[in-house]
């Protein structure tokens, strides 16, 4: 489950050698955000993160910022806790606005994610499927991602399944990913891929039993209350 936050503060200008009495330094109440969730950080779950960046920290060296902004992911595995979060993350920032005098504009911008309910059933499918086209399959070892996938897991059976394209360990968003994705091994493997899924699809129209465990699956989390 993911949240995206922007935080604003809006300060005071004044010339940062001459008069910076006069200012209210709405950059230090982006940083004091920053120093309190780095505080945060070792009292939050494992698997949790909150991560941003500075998008305005002032225009001149000589200027005291009046205005400065930050944005942050949110994530959980569970949307209640990502929630949670957030407000943590609000703490922060108010206290920040309350230590320096900026004032404080805190909202939710972009996409909200739900966390993602996959469907034990049909990945046993697909994992038999995958099999057969030669791919060996390895338990996923955590990581926190989030996509809009986890939003449609609500509404109907979903999984998620991942399939590599490099011989050892790369991470997501870097220069060596990007190369290995256009790569033919890439190539060769999403057709694997979207054989599997479509081999899983046709398993759950053609068996009765397996359509039946994964509609229960599926109906019994959407009655539950942990997520």
């Amino acid at each position: 489950a993911i949240t995206e936050v922007e935080i604003e503060f809006k300060g005071k200008a004044s010339h940062a050698s001459s008069e910076p009495e006069k200012g209210i330094n709405a950059l230090d109440a982006v940083i004091q955000t920053f120093n309190a969730l780095n505080a945060l950080r070792q009292h939050i779950k494992d698997g949790a993160r909150i991560h941003g960046i500075i998008t305005d920290g002032g225009r001149k060296p000589n200027i005291v910022p009046e205005h400065a902004a930050a944005r942050f992911y949110v994530r959980a595995a569970e949307n209640a806790y990502r929630d949670e979060l957030v407000e943590k993350l609000r703490r922060c920032a108010q206290g920040a606005a309350l230590a320096t005098g900026a004032q404080l504009t805190f909202k939710k911008v972009g996409h909200e994610y739900k966390a993602m309910r996959p469907n034990h059933h049909l990945a046993q499918a697909f994992r038999r499927n995958i099999e057969a086209l030669g791919y060996p399959v390895e338990e996923p070892k955590g990581g926190m991602g989030s996509t809009d996938m986890g939003d449609v897991s609500w509404e109907v059976p979903a999984i998620h399944p991942y399939i590599r394209i490099t011989e050892g360990e790369v991470p997501g968003h870097s220069r060596e990913f990007a190369q290995a994705a256009r790569s033919e091994r890439a190539k060769k493997a999403m057709l694997a891929a979207a054989k599997a899924v479509a081999g899983t699809c046709i398993d759950v129209w053609t068996d009765p039993e397996l359509y039946r465990a994964v509609r229960e699956e599926f109906e019994r989390g959407r009655g539950g209350t942990g997520l």
